[in-house]
């Protein structure tokens, strides 16, 4: 590892041999003189960064990170509040390092919004501690891979930087309302009569608390008959009585590429797919906490997980750890790259991560790796397809190996919860799991799949749930096709008393339009147009069958839409 010259350093060196050059010409002994002066401040800069450069390449340098504030979990962190590292870097060399910055290797969703103190000095055997705090806008568990760290000579003229490994995951729970309970709505029915629960709803004919008195409808009891206010209106009125029963809930959530799509978002407006994780952590602990039961599903073209409906708060955490997972997909079927293009990157993130080399001897050496290249970012301008040559059958065996370790040291009950197959995963996909290596999801979603994903679980409630359900569909219902089969689903759903909601978040309602302007403006405009009328179509099939439809925006709270569905229930009765 040799030193290289700063900015700084580049402006002396131009200096010093602009002197040499000059009066070596002209004769002037005096402008000589400075440049050989300035020449041997260059040398001596240069001799003095050497032990430091000898430290860092023994990788003699060590940071350790911990929670900065008391009490605070590093897999408990919550989306959009900042988190505080306390971040020690040990140095075990005996060569003292000066001008010392540091320089974080985060996921793609994290960002910085305190940096580390820059420019600070350690001693040779020494440890100083200081803080950095990060922050992320979307659920899920990102990675703290490590720390590129630059060290200077006294007068900052030369440089020389390692990269120093400390994977750290970071676990982010949806940001809700934690201390603040749903209020239950009683126009939601009870479905499931076998035990008492928390849940308010409305029964006919018995029950703790009389509710209201209604006209009378055909096909109630003739024991409901409330004869005093019979006679008092001269019309049949019927009691309508309230208690506390079980709700039984299944969430039904799109995970597919238009859920996730869109423009960069701010601080405060969501993502699609982030909002509709925050609704969904919402109504799982708000219904938990009233003792109802609460499953739920994730599908794109097919179901990818299915947690059972339970209570208590092991559910809870399963569901919570589920919507954390979401982020960081690696099946094959839902990701962009093939296991060869996984392999790539798993091989350039050990090179520069644990210093191991996979490719095969006689391959050229890849350029790029070390200073000044992107790391383990999947790149074809920095591997070609001519030097793409790995020892596959030597990484999957390292792998193997340490796969226990691994487990131990990355394993997260987020990984996996309620992942429908992950057992059955590929081991190198598992690896990038662990590690968290970012997978690109599926960019693009297949016309005509996301729709048997949906049936899928639609037809997987049908078998499995013995009594009714309220099933909670969210989707922004965009690339479905095949209507009918949808339909088909929904009525296998009513026939077997299934009650089904659709929560449909809009897209161009999550694009900040005071952020768009010219071509751009008119593109929105045109995408909205074409995604309202896609979304009318289905919509108003649905609506035919009784079904409510929901539609939502960021603003749009859980508590909100139930209102909306409350209101719509009365309005048809």
């Amino acid at each position: 590892m040799n030193p290289y010259l700063t900015d700084a350093g580049r402006a002396l060196l131009v200096t010093t041999i602009l002197f040499i050059v000059v009066g070596s010409i002209s004769g002037a002994w005096v402008l000589l003189l400075l440049g050989v002066t300035l020449s041997a401040v260059l040398v001596l800069a240069c001799a003095s960064l050497l032990p430091g450069a000898l430290v860092l390449e023994r990788r003699l340098v060590k940071v350790e990170v911990e929670a900065a504030d008391d009490g605070a979990e590093l897999a408990r962190l919550v989306t959009g509040q900042p988190v505080r590292l306390m971040l020690t870097i040990i140095n075990r060399g005996s060569a003292a390092l000066r001008r010392v910055s540091l320089t974080p290797r985060l996921g793609s969703s994290l960002e910085v919004v305190e940096h580390a103190p820059q420019g600070f000095g350690l001693i040779g055997g020494g440890a100083l501690s200081c803080d950095v705090s990060l922050v992320t806008r979307e659920t899920g568990r990102h990675m703290l891979h490590g720390f590129h760290i630059r060290v200077r000579d006294v007068l900052g003229l030369f440089e020389v930087g390692e990269y120093v490994a400390s994977s750290v995951p970071l676990k982010f729970l949806p940001n809700i309302r934690w201390g603040q309970a749903m209020k239950p709505d009683r126009s939601i029915k009870a479905v499931n009569p076998d035990r008492i629960g928390l849940h308010f709803v409305v029964q006919r004919g018995f029950g703790t608390e009389l509710r209201e008195l209604r006209h009378h409808h055909h096909g109630d009891p003739f024991r409901d008959i409330a004869w005093k206010a019979t006679a008092r209106t001269g019309r049949l009125m019927v009691k309508e009585y309230e208690s506390e029963q079980l709700l039984n809930t299944y969430l039904c959530l799109d995970i597919s590429s238009t859920m996730r799509g869109g423009y960069r978002h701010a601080a405060d407006v969501p993502s699609k797919l982030e909002h509709a994780l925050r609704m969904a952590a919402s109504y799982a602990r708000a219904s938990l906490t009233n003792s109802d039961r609460v499953g739920l599903i994730t599908f794109d073209e097919k179901i990818y997980g299915h947690i059972h409906p339970r209570e208590g708060k092991g559910t809870l955490n399963a569901i919570m750890n589920h919507l954390v997972g979401l982020r960081h997909v690696v099946d094959e079927g839902l990701t962009e790259y093939t296991d060869a293009e996984v392999t790539e990157l798993i091989v350039r993130y050990l090179m520069v991560q644990e210093r191991l080399d996979f490719r095969r001897r006689d391959v050229k050496r890849v350029k790029g790796i070390g200073q000044g290249a992107d790391y383990w970012s999947f790149s074809r301008d920095v591997i070609d397809s001519e030097q793409s040559e790995f020892d596959v059958e030597l990484l999957r065996r390292w792998i193997g190996s340490i796969m226990g370790r691994e487990q131990d040291r990355f394993g997260d009950p987020a990984l996996a919860s309620g992942v429908v197959g992950y057992p059955e995963t590929d081991l190198i996909r598992r690896f990038c799991h662990l590690r968290g290596l970012e997978i690109p999801y599926r960019v693009e979603t297949r016309l005509g799949q996301k729709e048997r994903g949906l049936v899928q679980a639609l037809e997987e409630i049908v078998s499995h749930a013995r009594d009714s359900h309220l099933v909670v569909i969210i989707s922004d219902l965009c690339g479905i096709m095949n209507h009918e089969l949808i339909l088909r689903g929904l009525r296998l759903a009513r026939v077997r008393r299934h009650k089904v909601v659709f929560l449909t978040p809009f897209t161009p309602d999550y694009v900040q339009k005071g952020e768009l302007s010219g071509r751009a403006t008119t593109l929105h405009e045109l995408f909205t147009l074409a995604e309202l009328d896609e979304r009318t179509q289905i919509a108003d099939a649905i609506s035919q069958l009784g079904i409510p439809i929901i539609p939502i925006g960021p603003e749009v709270s859980l508590q909100q839409a139930l209102r909306e569905l409350g209101a719509r229930t009365r309005r048809r009765r």
